[in-house]
């Protein structure tokens, strides 16, 4: 369970950073980061499950968003520098 508890941490902190985007009507990159992160998380699950097996898929969401919280961390960077 704790690569899914690891996920789950790192979704929750990368969906708090998202709703920056929502706040500041940043619509449209919002719903491509959803729809491009959505199509890796199957691409890191058939990446990874034929290498570790069923775990294999919880490593993928652990990597994925991984990835979602980089990218989400650097838009809400960029807009805070922004306001200065």
């Amino acid at each position: 369970y704790a690569p899914q508890l690891i996920g789950d941490v790192i979704k929750v902190a990368s969906f708090i950073l998202s709703f920056i985007m929502l706040a500041k009507a940043m619509t449209k990159t919002f719903l491509l980061s959803e729809i491009v992160f959505g199509i890796t998380y199957v691409a890191w699950v058939y990446f990874l499950t034929p290498i570790f097996g069923l775990i294999g898929a919880m490593y993928a969401f652990v990597v994925n968003y991984l990835f979602y919280f980089m990218f989400t961390a650097f838009v809400a960077a960029r807009f805070i520098r922004g306001m200065k």
